[in-house]
Order: C-alpha cells, then sequence, then structure tokens
C-alpha cells in the first residue's frame, strides 16, 4: 500500500497523474513490473514476466498520453518535472521525447523500490528510540520537551526559526530549510546510514 501511493505520488510530481482519472492505477501496474524482475523471463501469455512486459508498456504508454497532452497545449503550465523538461527539449540537444518518457519511468520505479525501504528503516528507528520520536513531535506541541531529552539541538527551535524567517509563512519546506534543521537532518542521516 505505501509503496503504490509513494508511486503515486511521485507520478503526481513528475507529470500530474490523478489516480481519480485512471481505472487501473500506476501503483498497481509498478507492483506487476517489480515482481516480473524477479521472475523467469518467459514471455508467455499468463506468466509474471508477460505481464511485467504489459505492465510496463501501459504505464508508457499513460506517460506519452501525458507528454501528447502537453505538446498540444504548452500554454498551460503545471510547473511539474514534465514542464521543465519540455521545456528544455527546446534547448538541450540530447533531450528527446522518448528520453523523457525514460528518465521518468526510471524515476517512478527508483522510488518504487527505495521510498519503502527507507521509511521502513525511519520508523524502525524511531520505534526503537522513543526519545528521538519524542523530541521531533516537541515540535508539534505547545510546550518544548527539550530538557526531558539530552541533545544539544531542539528541533521545535529549529522549525519556529524556520517559519519566522519566511517571506511566506504558508510556503513550501525547502531543501535550504530541512538543511538547516540540525536534529532533523540527524534523523534522516541516521535512518539512512543504517539502510546502507
Amino acid at each position: 500500500m505505501g509503496v503504490k501511493m509513494a508511486i503515486e505520488f511521485v507520478a503526481k510530481q513528475l507529470f500530474g497523474y490523478d489516480s481519480n482519472q485512471h481505472k487501473e492505477k500506476i501503483g498497481e501496474k509498478f507492483t506487476h513490473i517489480s515482481q516480473g524482475l524477479f521472475s523467469l523471463p518467459l514471455n508467455i501469455r499468463g506468466t509474471t514476466y508477460h505481464s511485467c512486459l504489459k505492465s510496463q508498456g501501459e504505464v508508457m504508454d499513460m506517460m506519452r498520453a501525458y507528454l501528447k497532452e502537453r505538446l498540444t497545449s504548452p500554454e498551460t503550465y503545471r510547473g511539474d518535472f514534465l514542464d521543465q523538461a519540455l521545456k528544455d527539449l527546446n534547448t538541450e540537444k540530447f533531450l528527446t521525447e522518448d528520453f523523457i518518457l525514460q528518465i521518468m519511468f526510471g524515476l517512478l520505479f527508483a522510488s518504487s523500490e527505495s521510498t519503502s525501504m527507507t521509511l521502513t528503516l525511519v520508523l524502525k528507528f524511531l520505534s526503537e528510540n522513543p526519545q528521538v520520536l519524542q523530541e521531533l513531535e516537541c515540535s508539534l506541541k505547545e510546550e518544548s520537551l527539550t530538557h526531558q531529552v539530552n541533545y544539544d539541538y531542539s528541533s521545535k527551535a529549529e522549525h519556529e526559526r524556520i517559519l519566522n524567517s519566511r517571506e511566506t509563512p504558508d510556503s513550501s519546506l525547502t531543501w535550504t530549510e530541512v538543511k538547516s534543521m540540525t536534529f532533523t537532518l540527524q534523523v534522516i542521516n541516521e535512518s539512512l546510514r543504517l539502510g546502507n
């Protein structure tokens, strides 16, 4: 379930995928693709490998339809990866429509495997270290819990500093802001370190 949600989220960010517009979900397709990678490569109807190839073709066709739609209506800017890639298509010689589709497929595939593993590791790490979870949660509470946890950094103070320094308080979190959250970034890095 988590992997399917992650794929649908990444697909929305890449090319504006909306799961309500499709009868068959892209997350289901990637489940078939993943299963087919670890099967005997017999392209015979009814085999896992055949299902994998069929799902891959359907995902590529779906993404191709989004790409063609964007090419026919360039005035509608959505601000996602596909918009930027199509903008660069005119200036970068190495970019082709097929190359953009392959990149998007690769990014979707990478998100299907790595995201679920990373989220599992983060949850495992936090469940084994309740004081870390408590420190991360303190930013959501009125009172800081830093006196109960023995760390040099307060995530509540970090989060408040970021919110106070923003020009627009409702704007999305930026990578620069994430890097400035010392304690939160330490939790992320430790989870990734444990995963390797």
